[in-house]
């Protein structure tokens, strides 16, 4: 609704005053939300970012946003998909799903 959608571009305004969060950015704002691990942010940042240009626009936010707190199961599946996409190539690789499950047991 609008009030939330007033209340994301506050929050993403304060943590991105040119418009678009960088990865470093994403990382700060990140770490204020409670995940401080760097393999966690990249995916996550990577589920945000998509069309792939190494940013995130509000646009981008407020759909990821909306997407992880109350998507559908089918839009969840396709943001968690994007999330293990660590080559960002349409795929996830044996070798990538077993590196990020292998991260997740040690954390």
């Amino acid at each position: 609704n609008k009030i939330e959608v007033r209340q994301l571009y506050k929050q993403f305004s304060g943590e991105a005053p040119t418009g678009v969060l960088s990865k470093a950015e994403f990382a700060g704002l990140s770490q204020s939300m409670g995940i401080h691990d760097p393999l966690v942010t990249e995916m996550v940042f990577n589920a945000f970012d998509r069309n792939k240009d190494g940013s995130i626009d509000f646009a981008e936010f407020v759909q990821g946003m909306s997407i992880m707190t109350r998507g559908t199961k089918e839009e969840k599946a396709e943001f968690a998909f994007h999330m293990l996409d660590m080559e960002r190539q349409g795929s996830i690789s044996k070798e990538g799903l077993l590196k990020i499950v292998t991260h997740l047991f040690q954390l």
